[in-house]
């Protein structure tokens, strides 16, 4: 999967947002910037850091909200 595609897919902005996020070097894959929005990466355990934060790739998430009576 495309670095590009797989910060789209974990909702940090559209792809264009994501490509100028990795060309602005504050994309992280082990330890070392990429600046390729391009570069194919494996997903399956991937761990990256964007702007310093940790992230894990997740392939699906839950989300639960409350709605209170009224």
């Amino acid at each position: 999967m495309q670095l590009e595609r797989l910060l789209h897919a974990q909702g940090f902005g559209s792809r264009r947002e994501c490509r100028a996020l990795i060309r602005q070097g504050r994309v992280m894959l082990a330890g070392a910037p990429c600046v390729d929005p391009f570069a194919e990466v494996e997903p399956d355990g991937l761990r990256f850091e964007v702007d310093g934060q940790t992230w894990i790739y997740r392939a699906k998430a839950c989300l639960a909200l409350n709605k209170p009576a009224g």
